[in-house]
């Protein structure tokens, strides 16, 4: 007759327990319940995914703001980013969940004291990658609102001066001032923009705020005269995004559609990521052209890269550029470029084909091939549009939208940083109506300042003058006024300009979030809060 089974003794200070129940026991952590195991796999994995998708965002972004990474987890359209980051991206990941179940499985027998010692130590490195990753620059204190004197271009009567000019503004994918000159390499990498500029205007140091350091918000900065900030993504109560974007606002396409002009944006990426197409939509531009109206159009798109090559792009935006208009009737041109992406750029095969048919190129040797090639496709672009007759005066912004996040020839760029600032590239270029070049006496007197700047610089390039508040609109000053006004980054210095403005201010929530201005109810607000702190 078989014996009955013997139940597990229960563990007491003079009971031996059995192998059996030992070995039940060593999977859980010391005798805690089923649910505090799952919690504790849950925070190792937690933090190795941190420590992981931190240190690709360092790797292939440089630092980020708070603002930035919100942004972006807001307005989405990641799926039309470049390919070849999302795989980065996803071989971080894993990296990261393989280093959680590795230490999972390395102290998956030990003591307590040994698995929370683990804990902690992984805990802390996700807390200093998080840390070394996202900044947040708003001093701890501050004394006044960084928005103070805001010039809302909503509430000035604006008025043409002399014939209205056409106007072409090429944002170029991280084009820095280190390129143009043998500052930090030993050659000009974009000899055709940097000898466009000789002929031109160069306002001096164009600095980054952190709220212009990525594609949509240098865009953003430029042409609304605002730092592009997280605060505005949500309604006055925080819990829902705004019903519009900049909904409160009004940007340069706002004035220009007001006025007359007929505004088209060109981007070789898709308008869904970033929110960009809805950005474009809602402030006058009235023809949008990304990655997807390209295809519908019958162009194909490549399978690497963020979308179109440069040369292909601006060849078709050149053919609606050239189309049919109404003689009395001016156009806007706003062109994003996106080549020389990092990490490395994209190789353009109608411009280098041999480094396009080889299988594994040198990354360096891409990116210097990508700066080469996209500054040949944009200045044939402006020469086109500046030889085309229309009978009217032009006007020309070339610029960097933001400085380059790191990639192989990031090297000369850091080392140079540590004795100069590094600088956005711009270039400001205008012909009258027969295409003689206009000069202007801004060439000769240097400038420190900012994307907030160029939106009262290029009202005034194109003969608009307003009133109440001259020269100034958004948080920038002409840099045309005969008078010059000093910047905001004269003022206060580029690095405390740029702590000011990362900080929660009430202006920004309400040109975000209020319906559209009421001009008679805000000119007496304008008023009040007079013109910026030291001017």
């Amino acid at each position: 007759m078989p014996k009955p089974p013997v139940a597990d003794p229960p563990a007491s200070s003079g009971t031996q327990v059995s192998p059996a129940v030992q070995g039940r026991r060593a999977g859980s952590v010391a005798g805690s319940p089923a649910w505090a195991d799952a919690g504790w796999w849950a925070l190792v994995l937690g933090a190795a995914l941190l420590v992981g998708m931190t240190g690709f965002i360092r790797q292939h972004f440089g630092p980020v703001t708070t603002d930035q990474v919100s942004y972006h987890l807001s307005h989405g359209g990641v799926e039309w980013a470049d390919p070849k980051i999302l795989v980065r991206a996803m071989r971080w990941a894993l990296g990261a969940l393989a280093l959680g179940l590795l230490v999972v499985w390395a102290v998956r027998r030990r003591r307590s004291l040994v698995r929370r010692s683990a804990l902690a130590l992984l805990l802390g490195t996700a807390g200093w990658s998080l840390w070394a990753t996202v900044a947040t620059p708003c001093p701890t204190h501050t004394d006044h609102d960084p928005l103070l004197g805001y010039v809302d271009p909503a509430l000035q009567q604006f008025k043409r001066a002399g014939p209205t000019p056409d106007l072409l503004i090429v944002f170029v994918e991280s084009l820095e001032e280190a390129y143009a000159d043998r500052s930090a390499f030993d050659e000009v990498l974009v000899p055709s923009l940097a000898g466009l500029r000789a002929q031109h205007v160069d306002f001096g140091d164009l600095r980054q705020l952190s709220g212009a350091s990525w594609t949509m918000a240098g865009m953003f900065a430029t042409l609304c005269g605002l730092p592009l900030q997280s605060v505005g993504l949500n309604t006055a109560k925080g819990t829902e995004f705004a019903s519009r974007f900049f909904g409160g606002g009004h940007c340069l396409t706002d004035v220009l559609q007001a006025q007359g002009w007929d505004t088209a944006f060109y981007g070789a990426a898709s308008l869904d990521f970033a929110g960009k197409g809805r950005f474009l939509a809602e402030h006058g531009v009235r023809h949008r052209f990304g990655r997807q109206e390209w295809q519908a159009a019958g162009l194909a798109a490549p399978s690497s890269g963020w979308g179109l090559r440069d040369s292909t792009m601006l060849d078709a935006a050149w053919q609606h550029m050239s189309r049919p208009g109404l003689p009395e009737r001016p156009r806007a041109h706003i062109v994003l470029t996106v080549d020389t992406h990092g990490p490395q750029g994209v190789v353009d095969a109608a411009c280098r084909p041999d480094l396009a048919a080889q299988t594994d190129p040198d990354p360096a040797e891409v990116m210097r091939a990508a700066l080469r090639c996209s500054d040949q496709a944009v200045a044939n672009l402006v020469e086109r549009f500046v030889r085309k007759a229309t009978g009217r005066p032009k006007v020309a912004l070339v610029m960097g939208d933001h400085l380059s996040t790191p990639h192989p020839l990031s090297g000369p760029l850091q080392e140079m940083a540590t004795h100069q600032p590094r600088n956005v590239f711009h270039l400001l270029a205008r012909w009258d109506a027969s295409g003689q070049r206009m000069a202007s006496a801004a060439a000769d007197s240097p400038r420190i300042f900012t994307h907030l700047d160029l939106l009262p610089t290029l009202a005034e390039a194109l003969g608009l003058r307003w009133q109440p508040q001259p020269h100034r609109l958004g948080l920038g000053v002409s840099l045309l006024s005969n008078e010059p006004l000093p910047t905001r980054a004269e003022q206060w210095g580029p690095q405390a300009l740029d702590g000011q403005l990362n900080c929660p201010s009430p202006v920004f929530r309400a040109v975000w979030t209020r319906p559209r201005p009421n001009p008679v109810a805000n000119a007496a607000t304008a008023a009040r809060a007079g013109p910026a702190p030291g001017s």
